[in-house]
């Protein structure tokens, strides 16, 4: 597989993590759960700028961007308000994230494709935070309860 190739898979990944995160932002916020939709707001943007990046380095490979089906590449659906089914899906998905990142970077460095390499160490920084905050989020959650962690949310 070739680096622009695998890029524009990824991309397909960050961009499903974007259209998740803001959907989930939204129906957090319906909830009025203020604190956690700015957070998956945040995050939200976040998946968005690492689109970003993936694209500009597929044209910098003299590639052209595919958006791939986003739907493919969501992960599971939630069929109904459960925030604990919420808070460990999206890290799962973010964990899929990190292993692709970690496949590309692999990649990257045995072609001696440096500057896309360091691309990939940035968003593999953003990933990893990803994961350890809703990795907190659900332990929080186990921990106080789902009626204490949501007003802590308010």
């Amino acid at each position: 597989m070739s680096m622009v190739t695998g890029l524009n898979r990824h991309l397909g990944l960050e961009l499903a993590a974007h259209v998740r995160y803001q959907g989930h932002a939204n129906i957090i916020a319906f909830r009025g759960y203020a604190k956690l939709a700015a957070t998956y707001k945040e995050e939200a943007g976040e998946e968005l700028g690492h689109a970003d990046k993936i694209v500009y380095r597929v044209q910098q490979l003299e590639g052209f961007p595919e958006y791939m089906s986003v739907s493919e590449r969501i992960g599971p659906q939630l069929k109904q308000w459960d925030i604990q089914e919420l808070l460990s899906s999206d890290l799962e998905v973010e964990k899929q994230v990190l292993d692709s990142l970690a496949e590309l970077i692999e990649q990257a460095e045995g072609s001696n494709d440096w500057e896309t390499g360091n691309v990939l160490r940035e968003l593999v920084h953003d990933t990893e935070h990803h994961i350890t905050w809703l990795d907190q989020q659900v332990k929080l959650l186990e921990e106080l309860g789902k009626a204490n962690y949501l007003q802590a949310q308010l």
